[in-house]
Parts: C-alpha cells; sequence; structure tokens
C-alpha cells in the first residue's frame, strides 16, 4: 500500500493586509493533491494560539483569559490572581469573587478584542474547517498561547501610550517569537532536505531561504520533490474558480476526486521530470506556465 502523500506549505511572511492569502492559496491547492497537509506560517500559528486561549469549558477559559490579563493588571490584583491559581483552599473561598469576568470586565474584554483581532483575519476560520475535517494539521511553531497573546497585549498598550506621550505603562513584551522564527526555518530545512519525507510547497520567501542554503551547501537541498508538489500547485492555480472557492467546496472536490487522484499524481510526476528549475527558483513559475498552456490547457 502506498504511503500518504503529505504536503508540507511553509510561509515565511506575516499577515498581508490582514489576511492569510498567501497560506490559503497554497492550503487549498496543496488539500486538492495531497493526501495530508501541514501548514507551518507564523500567520496560522498566531490564530491557533490565539484559538486555545477561548477553548474548552468556561472555567477553563476564563482562568486562561484571566492569566493573560494579569499583565495588564495592578501589583496588587495580580497577587491576588498568583494565589487563587496555587492554593485550591483560596480558590474555594475566593474564586467565585476574584474569578469571576465582572470583576475584571474590562481586562478581561481587551484580552477577547485582541483574540479575536487573530482570529478574525479573513482565511482563519477556513484553515481550522480544514483542520476540523482531519486532512490538515495547523504547527503551532512552539509558541505559548498565553505568553504570545501577553506579548501582543503589551505591546499595544505601549503603543498606545506612546501615541499619548505617556511612559510605558507595563513592561516590555518578552520577544519570545524569535524562538517561532527559529523552529519555522528548522521546518522549511527539513522539509527540502534529500531524507525529507514530505513535499514542500513554499511562499516567495520560504523558497528565497531554500535558495541561499542550495547556493551554500547544495547537497543539503533535495530538487525533485519541490517540483512534485509545486507543480500541480501551479497548475490548480490557473483555474479561474480556485481563488475563491470557500474551503468546503476544496474539501467536497477532495473527495470527489479522490478515485482519479493515483493516475494525476502519476502525470504530475512525468511532467515534473520535464521542469529544469527547482521548484524554489524563479523560473520554475515562468516552466510551469509554458508546461501548462503547452499540454494541459487544450486538454481543459
Amino acid at each position: 500500500m502506498a504511503r500518504p502523500m503529505h504536503v508540507t506549505v511553509a510561509t515565511t511572511g506575516g499577515f498581508q493586509d490582514q489576511t492569510l492569502a498567501d497560506e490559503m492559496h497554497l492550503v487549498k491547492a496543496a488539500l486538492l493533491y495531497a493526501d495530508e497537509v501541514t501548514i507551518a506560517s507564523f500567520g496560522a500559528a498566531t490564530v491557533r494560539a490565539a484559538t486555545t486561549i477561548v477553548s474548552g469549558q468556561q472555567a477553563e477559559q476564563r482562568h486562561r483569559l484571566l492569566d493573560v490579563a494579569s499583565v495588564l493588571m495592578a501589583a496588587e490584583d495580580r497577587a491576588s490572581l498568583s494565589l487563587i491559581f496555587a492554593n485550591r483552599r483560596a480558590r474555594r473561598r475566593l474564586g467565585n469573587r476574584m474569578l469571576s469576568e465582572v470583576d475584571f470586565g474590562s481586562t478581561i474584554d481587551q484580552v477577547r478584542e485582541v483574540i479575536e483581532g487573530f482570529r478574525c483575519q479573513v482565511g482563519a476560520a477556513e484553515l481550522e474547517r480544514a483542520e476540523a475535517d482531519g486532512v490538515l494539521t495547523i504547527d503551532d511553531l512552539g509558541i505559548d498561547p498565553i505568553t504570545f497573546v501577553q506579548d501582543s497585549l503589551l505591546l499595544a498598550q505601549r503603543r498606545q501610550d506612546e501615541a499619548l506621550g505617556l511612559p510605558p505603562s507595563v513592561q516590555a513584551p518578552s520577544g519570545s517569537s524569535g524562538d517561532a522564527a527559529a523552529r519555522m526555518l528548522g521546518i522549511i530545512y527539513a522539509a527540502a532536505s534529500p531524507d525529507s519525507n514530505t513535499y514542500p510547497l513554499f511562499d516567495k520567501s520560504a523558497s528565497a531561504k531554500i535558495l541561499d542554503l542550495a547556493r551554500e551547501e547544495p547537497n543539503a537541498v533535495s530538487r525533485i520533490p519541490g517540483r512534485h508538489a509545486g507543480l500541480p500547485t501551479a497548475f490548480i492555480k490557473e483555474l479561474p474558480a480556485f481563488p475563491a472557492a470557500p474551503m468546503d467546496e476544496i474539501l467536497d472536490a477532495r473527495r470527489s476526486a479522490a478515485p482519479a487522484l493515483a493516475a494525476f499524481r502519476s502525470a504530475m510526476a512525468g511532467m515534473a521530470r520535464k521542469v529544469g528549475a527547482a521548484a524554489w527558483e524563479p523560473s520554475f513559475a515562468h516552466e510551469a506556465k509554458a508546461l501548462f498552456d503547452a499540454q494541459v490547457s487544450p486538454a481543459v
């Protein structure tokens, strides 16, 4: 039995015009071709982190929200929360009062506003829809949800203070996103390595990093798997309705096309051998377009 085809989509850019447009184009194309897809993207990981805060039962949500909000609280309120979180007896005695959203309503509202800002990005709900269907994995890049949202709150507050000409009223963010960047780079390099067990599908920024690595260490990069994933993606993008298709339609099309997928992959593998450029090289798009115009478009 053939091993399931796995594609790793990696994008190193941030949000583009407050959307996940780059991620969605690549993910949708990959879902129409691969058995399993993983998305490694700072944008997708931040959506995952924000969603984690508001997931689970109401009591769990409230606990996490207050934990996040503690960075904006006065020292005495933070001390009370620390006591409650650490001491079961204190939670029983003071829990109903101190863990009430009424007591910290304005601070909780700030937290929810930041969280919804990430979760309302165009494309976020579609990523979560594909994940719920079991065909997409969102890599969290090692981001701790509590720390990430706390840093976002601190940054927003410091910017507000600066706009009002006031000294900073809160501590500086931890800057933990640097760890996520390092993990992202590791995922990109591993996906394009000779011993990789996935097919890489990168945006321009991630492709540039592999191109640099290929120049410095040619033996650290495998050129063929990227063509195998990149070529059908380039073809699928030529379909007029593709970018606007909602995720539910992509998932339906994926199921409908399943019986013919083996033959399609075989045809793509044959065409990939006709492409000289690696998927991350600038000339790949031109070669793929020429191949589409010559062999695919007439058939369509």
